[in-house]
């Protein structure tokens, strides 16, 4: 919930989240996501990755930096910056950092929901 939302508002948008939810599992029974991972952590990463290209191009590098980082802890014990190149990340700006916008690890919980 917002800072600034009221408790009705934010059950209000629940409410509403519920009946889009519900709906779509109508239309579209057997939706499935197409990006690749193996835990919660991997698809959050996935996720904000996919929302600069393609999810083809998503599953392509994550492949390699899933294998190479397989707890939220490795991400921790890279040194310096992570960045990905346009050759990377089709349609992608000039540089990414892999670990933005994700939140610092000790200010999350370690176990990302896994409710949507």
């Amino acid at each position: 919930m917002k800072s600034n939302e009221t408790s009705k508002e934010f059950n209000t948008r629940k409410k509403r989240a519920g009946i889009i939810i519900r709906k779509l599992k109508q239309i579209i029974p057997d939706a499935k996501i197409v990006l690749n991972y193996s835990n919660n952590f991997e698809l959050l990463v996935a996720v904000i990755l996919s929302a600069q290209c393609t999810d083809k191009m998503v599953n392509k590098v994550t492949e390699k930096l899933f294998n190479k980082y397989k707890i939220i802890e490795d991400y921790l014990k890279v040194k310096g910056v992570h960045v990905l190149e346009p050759v990377h990340l089709a349609k992608m700006k000039k540089h990414a950092i892999l670990m933005h916008p994700l939140p610092r690890v000790d200010e999350i919980d370690r176990a990302v929901d896994k409710d949507p």
